[in-house]
C-alpha cells in the first residue's frame, strides 16, 4: 500500500497550513466545539509519515459524528490503516477503533459479511483549529498518545471552534428572542435571551436588568457559560454576548442554546430562567413552506388565453432548490399596463407590462423565499388557480400543478462504512484513494 506522503513536502505543507490557520483562527485558550471545520488531514509531527484523516458530518438523526482514518505502520514496518468513529463531546471525538482484515483487492460486495471488528478506543482532543492530542488503546498496536497538527483545510469551510462553523449556505437564517422568567429570589428581575444564526455565523446574547449589582452566573443546559457583571446603576443592567466566529476579546459561542434551559444565577440561586425553542424562526416574513427547504422541484404552467388579446401569452414557473424557492409570472404580447395577478383568489401583486424599442411588450412578477430583493413568497401557489385580470376582465387563467420536492442529496446521509459497508463510517468520509497525511 504505497500511499504515504514523502517527508519534505508534508513538512512544508504542515508549516504553511498551520501558520495560515493560526492567522485566520486567532483562537485563545478557551473552550471550543468540534465542528465540520475540523474536517481535513492532520499529521503527526513527531512520527514519520503517520497521520489522521478527520471527517465530521451528521447522521440521519441530525447528530454529529466524527470518523477517523489513521494511517500508520505496524511493528513490522508494513503500512496500515485503522478506522474509528464516535460521538463528539465539546472539544473531543470519543471513538471506537475498528480493524478490517481478510479482504482482497476489488473483492465483490457481500452484504452479509462483516470483516471488521472493534479493536480498541481512541480519543482526539483538539486544542484549537490546528492542533490536538490523540490517545489510543488497542489490541493491535498497543496504547499511547501523540500530538497532531492540521495539514489541510476544506475549501470554503471556516474553522473557529464555534457553532457558526456548522451553519452552511444550505441552512436558512434563524433567530429567536425569549423573555427570561423571574423566580421568587428576585421577582422584579427581568431578562431576555437572543439567538441569531446565518450561514457561517452565530450570535447569542443574554441581557438582564432590575437586579442588584454583583456577578451573575449564566448557565445553558446546566453548564456554566460565563458571568454577567452588573454595576451599581439605576436600572441594574448587565449583558453577556457570544459569537462564532469570535473576534478579538469576544467570547466564543461553542455551545448551542437551542432547546436548552437558560438560567441566570446569583449566589447559586436561579433568579431568571427560560427554555429556549428547539429552533428559531426565519427573520422577517413567515414562510409558506415547511423549512428548512430540502430538495429540488420545478413546476411550470402555460396559462390559458381567455381571448381578450388573442396573441397574448402568459406562464407561471415554480422552482425549489436547496434553501431557496422562486415563483414567477411572465406575460407578453398584450398592451402595456399594470395587471393584477390572483393566486387562489387572492391578489398577490401586479405585473407591469412595458413596450421595448421594437414594439414588443412583456413583463414579469417575481416572488422568492428568502426574498433577496424581490417580492416575498409568503404563499404557496402549488395546486392553486392562477388568474391575470384587466380590471374585472379575465385575461389568462389556469390550475397550477402540485408537486413535492425530491431529495437533492444535501441532507444528512447514512452511507456505508469504510472497508466493507458495515463498518463505523457514515459514507461521507474523505476516503478517496489519496495518500494519508505524512508526518
Amino acid at each position: 500500500m504505497k500511499m504515504l506522503l514523502p517527508q519534505n513536502p508534508s513538512r512544508l505543507l504542515l508549516k504553511t497550513a498551520a501558520a495560515s490557520a493560526l492567522a485566520v483562527s486567532a483562537l485563545t485558550a478557551q473552550a471550543l466545539e468540534v465542528t465540520g471545520g475540523f474536517t481535513g488531514w492532520w499529521g503527526q509531527p513527531d512520527q514519520q509519515n503517520h497521520g489522521l484523516i478527520v471527517s465530521v458530518s451528521r447522521l440521519p438523526d441530525g447528530e454529529k459524528t466524527g470518523v477517523l482514518y489513521w494511517a500508520h505502520f505496524d511493528a513490522s514496518g508494513n503500512p496500515s490503516w485503522l478506522f474509528a468513529q464516535g460521538d463528539i463531546d465539546d472539544d473531543m471525538i470519543d471513538a471506537r477503533v475498528f480493524a478490517f482484515d481478510g479482504i482482497t483487492f476489488m473483492q465483490g460486495e457481500d452484504p452479509d459479511a462483516n470483516f471488521g471488528e472493534q479493536v480498541g478506543t481512541m480519543e482526539v482532543v483538539f486544542s484549537d483549529c490546528v492542533t490536538g492530542e490523540v490517545t489510543f488503546d488497542t489490541s493491535t498496536v498497543g496504547s499511547g498518545s501523540f500530538p497532531i497538527e492540521r495539514l489541510t483545510n476544506q475549501p470554503g469551510a471556516v474553522c473557529s471552534g464555534g457553532i457558526g462553523d456548522d451553519f452552511s449556505p444550505v441552512d436558512l437564517p434563524e433567530e429567536f428572542e425569549i423573555a427570561l422568567v423571574p423566580t421568587d429570589v428576585l421577582p422584579e428581575a427581568r431578562g431576555t435571551a437572543e439567538f441569531k444564526a446565518t450561514p457561517g455565523n452565530a450570535r447569542f446574547e443574554v441581557e438582564i436588568e432590575q437586579v442588584p449589582p454583583g456577578e451573575f452566573e449564566l448557565q445553558v443546559g446546566g453548564e456554566s457559560r460565563g458571568l454577567i457583571t452588573v454595576v451599581n446603576t439605576d436600572t441594574g443592567e448587565g449583558e453577556i454576548e457570544f459569537r462564532s466566529p469570535a473576534g478579538e476579546g469576544q467570547l466564543l459561542l461553542d455551545f448551542d442554546p437551542r432547546d436548552q434551559i437558560i438560567d441566570v444565577l446569583l449566589g447559586g440561586q436561579v433568579v431568571l430562567t427560560a427554555l429556549a425553542p428547539e429552533e428559531g424562526d426565519f427573520p422577517g416574513s413567515p414562510p409558506a413552506f415547511d423549512m428548512p427547504i430540502r430538495g429540488n422541484l420545478e413546476l411550470d404552467l402555460d396559462l390559458t388565453n381567455e381571448g381578450v388579446y388573442p396573441d397574448g401569452e402568459a406562464s407561471a414557473e415554480f422552482e425549489m432548490r436547496r434553501n431557496r424557492v422562486e415563483f414567477e409570472i411572465e406575460v407578453s404580447n398584450i398592451p402595456a399596463g399594470t395587471y393584477p395577478v390572483f393566486v387562489g383568489g387572492i391578489n398577490q401583486g401586479n405585473v407591469t407590462v412595458d413596450e421595448n424599442d421594437l414594439g414588443e411588450t412583456g413583463g414579469d412578477l417575481d416572488f422568492a423565499f428568502p426574498p433577496s430583493g424581490v417580492n416575498p413568497l409568503d404563499f404557496d401557489p402549488r395546486g392553486q388557480t392562477i388568474e391575470i385580470l384587466q380590471g374585472a376582465t379575465l385575461l389568462f387563467s389556469g390550475e397550477f400543478p402540485e408537486g413535492e420536492p425530491e431529495d437533492d442529496g444535501n441532507g444528512p446521509g447514512n452511507g456505508n462504512g469504510p472497508g466493507n459497508g458495515n463498518g463505523p463510517g457514515n459514507g461521507n468520509g474523505p476516503g478517496n484513494g489519496n495518500g494519508p497525511p505524512g508526518g
